[in-house]
């Protein structure tokens, strides 16, 4: 999927703003070691050669980012690493919680060594200021401290986030100076300060927010979550970076697992589906393109979709859902049009978050317009959250509905409440 030259945002960022930046791998990669403070380290058997054996290993770090362990001579590592030093340490996201494998994690490969004589005193106080239990044992005499010489690391920070990071750049990069505060920040944030949010939200990410909660924050910003509104979310982020010429094309990826958040007991069961689609927004200049979105937030809708802490399945105020869905998304079709100057006659196709089949006729009737009009796919899939769009954008080109100079209107509704409709000549 290819994009037409890129206009003005509704909202959104103008040429003149500069890119968002974003912390390296390396950064992430140390700020994880950091937090982390245990990992699986794995070495070659000896019993069983050729073979990895892994466990649990605490770990100190020194100024460069590398492992430091204090190992016995009848632990199993040691007895492996006398006949081979190469081995790695995997680390995962400490508290993380949800998907284990949507939370960050890192493998650092290397070679294990024993620590020379002048730099034990400085290995000693690095791993006793993080472990001062092993002050009882530290000076038994079976007991040695080794360190992971680092060739090569490997960081993945969640779904479609992951790279090789060069040892030189792990060594040389820094943890993030917040991650010891950064949930107290996002505490004190979310609860004084929602004012600020909501301004710093509307200046640098063109959201027309009532409500914003920090869901993540680093030295460089932070992040906010919008559920089945994601995508809508995601391709206008896209086109703001295409927009400012930040990149020529940007990937971007909706996809939701419902199932597992799902009670299959409940009669709301048959109603969502998992799934996830993909499009490239990509710089394209012609004559009459067009690319412009609106989004929209809203945190007193927060409770009617949820999953509560320690609760297993989400929770919905299905006549909530209905109530505000029917409504938004039909004055978010309107808005995005009236501040292009188009109707809904100048639309060639309407392509919606498949919330459910009342949902969409109900908005089709608000519209005044034929239920024809919108493209539906919820007979095969059910609602897919924030694979729903791009989904059933797949699907109609596929069916050969999609021509070139088509003007395509895709909206979507999440919890929250977050929403957004964006205009796309094809």
């Amino acid at each position: 999927m290819s994009s037409s030259s890129f206009g003005k945002h509704a909202g959104g960022a103008t040429s003149s703003q500069p890119a968002v930046p974003e912390p390296s791998f390396a950064e992430r990669a140390r700020t994880l070691m950091h937090s982390g403070r245990i990992g699986s380290l794995s070495t070659l058997s000896r019993k069983q050669p050729g073979f990895p054996f892994g466990s649990l290993m605490p770990y100190g770090l020194d100024g460069q980012g590398r492992p430091i362990f204090l190992v016995s001579t009848m632990a199993m590592h040691t007895q492996n690493l006398q006949a081979d030093p190469r081995a790695s340490l995997f680390v995962t996201e400490p508290g993380a919680s949800g998907d284990p494998l949507g939370s960050s994690r890192v493998t650092l490969i290397g070679n294990v060594v024993r620590i020379p004589e002048p730099e034990l005193a400085a290995a000693r106080v690095g791993y006793l200021s993080g472990y001062p239990d092993s002050k009882y044992w530290v000076d038994f005499e079976d007991f040695f401290f080794y360190r992971l010489d680092v060739i090569d690391v490997y960081y993945v920070g969640g779904f479609g986030v992951m790279g090789w990071v060069a040892a030189s750049e792990y060594s040389q990069a820094q943890s993030d100076p917040l991650v010891e505060h950064k949930s107290d920040i996002m505490q004190h944030m979310n609860a004084d300060h929602t004012d600020a949010l909501i301004l710093l939200a509307k200046r640098f990410a063109g959201i027309d927010a009532q409500e914003a909660e920090m869901t993540s924050v680093d030295r460089l910003g932070f992040h906010v979550a919008a559920v089945c509104a994601g995508f809508i979310y995601g391709i206008t982020i896209a086109g703001q970076f295409i927009q400012n010429g930040t990149y020529e094309r940007v990937l971007v990826i909706g996809a939701d697992t419902f199932s597992k958040v799902t009670d299959w007991n409940h009669r709301d069961c048959v109603v969502f589906g998992d799934g996830a689609g993909a499009v490239v927004l990509e710089r394209k200049d012609r004559e009459n393109g067009l690319f412009s979105s609106i989004l929209l937030a809203e945190g007193e809708g927060m409770n009617h979709f949820t999953v509560y802490p320690g609760d297993a399945y989400f929770t919905m105020n299905g006549k909530a859902v209905f109530q505000k869905a029917t409504t938004a998304v039909p004055e978010c079709i309107q808005e995005v049009l009236r501040i292009n100057g188009l109707g809904l006659e100048d639309v060639s196709m309407i392509v919606p978050h498949q919330a459910t089949a009342g949902v969409l006729k109900r908005i089709a009737e608000v519209l005044n317009m034929p239920y024809s009009r919108i493209q539906t796919n919820l007979e095969s899939y059910a609602n897919t959250a924030g694979a729903t769009v791009p989904l059933l954008l797949d699907q109609v080109n596929r069916r050969g509905l999609l021509h070139a100079g088509d003007l395509l209107l895709l909206v979507s509704i999440g919890a929250g409440w977050t929403w957004g409709a964006s205009l796309y000549r094809w």
